[in-house]
């Protein structure tokens, strides 16, 4: 007797072949999706690191450098902008919105990137009559990127002093 042998595969054979792949394949979703998350929040705490640190060296190199401190005018005044001069020039510190900028006497420059929002912003001025000043600077910076626990927050609050 002559046995035909069939090629191909059993019904059987094509289930466990099936399911064995659907295990993989949902797997491999999971493990995407937490990447993909995980870039996110990456993205998020470099962008307020990034933005909170340039924003920071700025308002320092500016205020170390500067002539006087217009606003705020008085000791202990608290207010939402900084006008300096320096060398000569106006520059002047504010929010926009949430867009924290500078202005000078060539234009208007944003300090904070896309992937962030400045806000809570505050210039106090120490010091003592006889001395020389500084200025309390405190803002808060929150990423735009969206995470499952919420955005990446930031406050920043120092003191700055002129040379």
């Amino acid at each position: 007797m002559i046995k035909i042998r069939n090629k191909g595969f059993t019904l059987i054979e094509l289930s466990l072949f099936m399911g064995l792949f659907m295990v993989i394949i949902g797997i491999l979703m999971t493990l995407f999706s937490s990447i993909v998350q995980k870039q996110l929040e990456v993205q998020s705490i470099s962008a307020v690191e990034a933005d909170s640190k340039y924003i920071l060296s700025r308002l320092t190199y500016d205020i170390q450098r500067s002539d006087a401190i217009v606003v705020p005018s008085e000791l202990g005044n608290t207010t939402s902008s900084l006008v300096l001069i320096i060398n000569g020039d106006t520059y002047t510190y504010d929010l926009l919105g949430s867009t924290f900028r500078i202005t000078d006497n060539i234009g208007t420059y944003q300090l904070n990137g896309t992937r962030s929002t400045v806000s809570n912003v505050s210039f106090t001025r120490l010091g003592n009559t006889a001395g020389s000043h500084a200025v309390e600077v405190t803002y808060t910076i929150t990423s735009t990127v969206s995470q499952t626990q919420g955005p990446e927050t930031k406050t920043v609050q120092t003191v700055i002093g002129t040379r």
